[in-house]
């Protein structure tokens, strides 16, 4: 059984690596159900035209609803002649062993508004939250249950940015930022993490 070539060579946007590397970093700003995400995940033996092999998944994502395995593939890739039939083997194989399976492609990953938002989240991780601010904005969402960006933010000290605070909680998860149905903005809904 032949796996379909791997590579971006024919890619317009993105290289497999940056792909693989920004799914791994921006997934689970989009999706709060994903509790963590490892490269690799468990090897599957996939039948495809009555020969077996072995597949290893590029992520596992350990979800609210089970394990999950995922590749991340090029337009490219998707391209190949037998590509669709290999992916559809792999979910037959993963559903046996009681996983869910999906491809996430250039078009999922880059879609927006979500990646352009995430991105803008993600240049906060590494900002600073004094911990009066962070329990602030806890508080603040933990009365409201859900909140505005812009509301979320005004409950931090006045001289505090208050916006990259709140980003900067989405990033440790302590808050979900709703980053896929609008471009990032002060009537984006936020809440507490559970």
């Amino acid at each position: 059984m032949r796996e379909p070539a791997t590579g971006c060579s024919g890619s317009a946007t993105r290289s497999r690596d940056t792909l693989l590397r920004e799914y791994f970093e921006l997934r689970p700003l989009l999706d709060s159900n994903v509790i963590s995400i490892t490269p690799r995940s468990v090897p599957l033996k996939v039948v495809l035209s009555g020969e077996t092999a072995d597949h290893v998944c590029d992520f596992s994502e350990k979800t609210d609803h089970g394990l999950a395995l995922v590749d991340v593939r090029c337009l490219a890739e998707m391209r190949q002649p037998n590509a669709s039939e290999f992916h559809l083997a792999v979910a037959a194989a993963a559903r046996e062993q009681g996983f869910s399976y999906r491809v996430e492609t250039e078009e999922t990953i880059l879609a927006e508004p979500s990646y352009t938002n995430a991105l803008l989240v993600q240049s906060c991780k590494r900002r600073f939250v004094y911990p009066s601010d962070q329990v602030l904005i806890l508080h603040h969402l933990s009365e409201s249950g859900q909140s505005t960006l812009i509301e979320a933010a005004q409950a931090c000290r006045p001289h505090v940015d208050g916006i990259s605070a709140v980003l900067a909680l989405a990033c440790r998860r302590l808050v979900i930022v709703d980053l896929l149905s609008e471009p990032l903005g002060p009537e984006t809904p936020v809440k507490r993490h559970r």
